[in-house]
């Protein structure tokens, strides 16, 4: 036992090393794409902005002219809900404390302490599952864009429509009404509303034993809610039946975080699977060192993503008691 004491802090220290350097990429990415849509002129001469005001997004009619505005909207609402996350209770700084003691919070750990675990180990996951799907030949396929550019903003758009059509509607919406309606008796402002629609675990949490939801209901919505997720790549037809594997569980993920962090935190997985990627790749344009820069990350999250998933157990061992688990009904 003292070995096992002994050794986990070392783990976690380790983990924490992986997360703080991930966090500073996604970061990264936000500023490279808010740098392209505010200084197009610095950016190498294949780079060309006027090229984005040429697309149609998919239910949106709108101005040529408003694309450039609508991206950058876009990133300043993911940077928004990174925000959100970062302060959300145990915000990022008292949960990094906390994680490295081996402490426990009754709001569990700040998401963005776990966002790396959710997106490192997935994207090594999911790589590795196309390349056996493919090799069995099973198509994955994937979605063919004219460039960088509307790989950008088709990419960032669809974070938004898909959130709101697969976790708002069929997650969070009916798990806020079960909630409101279980707590009737007790006065709810907008605010606790909202906070029942948007972030249910906190508001269970923070009626202290007074409010919750039975936890088959919420797996029902989100393996639900995932198995049309995944159907609704395959009927696009942009992707092949390799896909419907990997997205069921990027939904299962996605549902679950949606319920337990916050939907911001649905919207930063799923902006790291869509728009992360092609954010980076607007440094691929410069030469190198700069240049290198997609790919080299590309690497570390493999395998940073590797090491999370062998030494997952060892990471996050589970210590004697679980506070602020979900509450049943």
């Amino acid at each position: 036992m003292a070995n096992v004491k002994g050794i986990l802090p070392v783990f976690r220290r380790f983990y924490f090393i992986l997360a703080v350097f991930s966090l500073s990429t996604y970061l990264l990415s936000m500023a490279l794409a808010i740098a392209f849509v505010c200084f197009p002129n610095a950016f190498p001469g294949s780079l060309n902005l006027d090229s984005i005001e040429s697309y149609a997004i998919p239910g949106l009619v709108l101005d040529q002219g408003c694309m450039p505005l609508l991206f950058l909207l876009m990133i300043l609402a993911f940077i928004f809900a990174f925000i959100v996350s970062g302060i959300s209770p145990p915000n990022l700084y008292r949960s990094s404390v906390a994680f490295l003691k081996g402490e426990d919070s009754a709001y569990g750990m700040n998401f963005l302490l776990l966002m790396p675990l959710f997106c490192s180990a997935s994207f090594f996951a999911f790589f590795v599952v196309h390349f056996l799907e493919e090799s069995a030949g099973v198509p994955v396929g994937g979605v063919v864009f004219q460039d960088l550019f509307e790989e950008l903003l088709l990419s960032s758009y669809s974070v938004f429509a898909e959130e709101l059509v697969f976790r708002m509607l069929p997650v969070l919406v009916p798990v806020a009404f079960y909630l409101i309606v279980s707590t009737r008796e007790e006065a709810m402002g907008i605010r606790e509303a909202l906070l029942a629609l948007l972030k249910p675990k906190f508001f269970i949490i923070s009626k202290r034993g007074r409010a919750g939801i039975p936890r088959r209901l919420v797996a029902a919505l989100v393996v639900s809610s995932s198995l049309i997720f995944a159907y609704a790549h395959i009927a696009s037809g942009a992707w092949g039946a390799g896909k419907f594997l990997t997205a069921f569980i990027a939904g299962l993920i996605l549902g679950f975080t949606a319920f337990n962090y916050g939907f911001e935190s649905s919207i930063l997985i799923h902006w790291f699977y869509n728009a992360y990627w092609p954010s980076l790749a607007l440094a691929s344009e410069f030469p190198p060192p700069l240049g290198w820069l997609y790919s080299g990350i590309f690497y570390y999250t493999m395998i940073s993503g590797a090491l999370i998933l062998a030494f997952l157990p060892s990471i996050f061992r589970p210590s004697g008691s679980s506070p602020g688990h979900l509450q049943t009904s």
